[in-house]
């Protein structure tokens, strides 16, 4: 978006935040609680935090819940008072299908872009910013905070967080833009954050480094997926001058970080990941300055997303909400560390399948433990489906949850994914998504549809 037209649609979304900051100081004096509702990860977790902060500031009860996207979605929510509903796939619709009452506020980032009777939907979206590059819930929620002049150290760093858990800190520089630049880039002048480079391995300073590479999901190294063992085995080949089974990144010095990343890359592109995915092991990311917080930015995030997504919201969000601002507990931890082994042994029990396959539009049918990263888990297996389609399932019951992503080198914009949540909605069922990417929640009988959906948009 060019710097006029970005400074009026900005604008336009300032008014907007302006209606929600009123329509959330009307609420000082209600008895009933505002129900916030998260949904995605780390972006959602993040923005939910902010607005709790707000509404504590505020004086306004409220209770944060975890939404859990299956069939019995319906009966979570609760139309009674105002609801806020923050990156949860498919908000409008599921208002709708609840046949109105009570008041929403809709934070997203998400096609489709609508703005349904009694919803005040905000999403970045409706004025021109790029959802999938240009803006996330963090960074919308933080702009709230600006007009409320509510933000402080904490939402900064959570502001952080979101941004990078949406992969919005942009390859190869690390740049940022549309409304997470406007966010950032005074923090980034008064030296607050800087853009660095990093080698991306999930809690590399708080595991041992054989362990770190075992759960690291993307790029993904199948020889390495899942098996601390293989993991360990790989380490002591390098001959890094120390025990393998005690290196922890940090200790390594800049030499041996450079013939880890080498030879990681190496070993992912024997393992058939397309060489443009296998150089993102080392990759831009946000390192912040704050006296209250020294843990590293990158993994912090890592952290938060995958407890939320393993459904434990009150670890990723409860040190937040104190005075004084903790991080992380061993628990969380620890949970993150359950729930990435789970999925890389996921990915590490379809290796036969992903080599034996020369199919352009590739469909993997996962457990139901995997429903809540399905994306993430579509994004790795893109990395041996460079021109094509890759596809990402689970069933529930009489549901189906899905994730399509599209290679690299496939011409995928934001029309397609459009046009297939287009597809979602006229079949019964809620999807949501951005450029090359959607997710969709359907009846199981539907699938077969979609999927030859998928094909035709995939082939034209």
């Amino acid at each position: 978006m060019k710097p006029g037209m970005a400074s009026s649609a900005l604008g336009k979304l300032k008014d907007k935040l302006g209606e929600v900051l009123g329509l959330l100081e009307s609420q000082t004096s209600s008895v009933k609680p505002v129900n916030i509702y998260v949904g995605g990860g780390v972006d959602g977790a993040a923005a939910s935090i902010m607005v709790a902060r707000l509404l504590l500031k505020l004086g306004c009860p409220f209770r944060l819940r975890w939404f859990k996207q299956s069939g019995d979605m319906l009966q979570q929510l609760r139309s009674e008072g105002l609801s806020i509903l923050v990156d949860v796939g498919g908000a409008e619709a599921l208002i709708r299908k609840l046949g109105g009452g009570g008041r929403w506020i809709v934070f997203s980032h998400h096609l489709p872009v609508v703005e349904e009777s009694g919803v005040l939907t905000v999403n970045p979206e409706l004025y021109g910013f790029d959802g999938s590059t240009e803006a996330c819930c963090s960074s919308t929620c933080y702009l709230l905070l600006c007009e409320a002049k509510a933000e402080d150290e904490v939402s900064k760093l959570l502001l952080c967080l979101g941004v990078m858990g949406e992969e919005q800190v942009l390859e190869p520089e690390g740049d940022v833009k549309g409304i997470d630049e406007a966010c950032i880039s005074p923090l980034l002048k008064e030296g607050r954050v800087k853009v660095a480079k990093k080698l991306k391995v999930f809690a590399a300073s708080k595991l041992p480094l054989f362990k770190s590479l075992a759960y690291t999901l993307n790029p993904p190294i199948m020889s390495l997926m899942g098996s601390e063992e293989a993991a360990l085995r790989f380490l002591k080949s390098l001959e890094l001058g120390e025990e393998a089974s005690s290196i922890v990144l940090p200790s390594l010095g800049s030499e041996g970080k450079g013939r880890l990343v080498q030879a990681l890359v190496k070993e992912a592109i024997v393992s058939g990941v397309d060489a443009y995915e296998a150089g993102r092991f080392l990759g831009p990311v946000l390192e912040a300055n704050f006296d209250f917080f020294s843990n590293d930015l990158y993994e912090e995030a890592c952290i938060m997303d995958a407890c939320v997504k393993a459904g434990r919201l009150g670890l990723a969000v409860s040190g937040f909400m104190k005075r004084f601002v903790e991080f992380p507990l061993k628990e969380a931890l620890e949970e993150a560390v359950s729930y990435v082994k789970s999925l890389t042994l996921e990915l590490s029990r379809l290796s036969p399948i992903i080599k034996g396959s020369a199919e352009k539009l590739k469909v993997y049918e996962l457990q139901p433990l995997a429903q809540y990263s399905l994306i993430e888990l579509a994004k790795a297996l893109r990395c041996f489906n460079q021109e094509g389609v890759t596809v990402t399932l689970t069933k529930l019951d009489d549901f189906a949850k899905v994730a399509v992503v599209a290679g690299r080198k496939l011409v995928w914009d934001k029309e397609v994914s459009a046009k297939l949540v287009g597809k979602v909605l006229d079949i019964g069922g809620m999807g949501w998504g951005s450029v090359g990417e959607v997710e969709a929640l359907l009846p199981s009988s539907k699938l077969p549809e979609l999927l030859s959906f998928v094909g035709e948009v995939s082939e034209g």
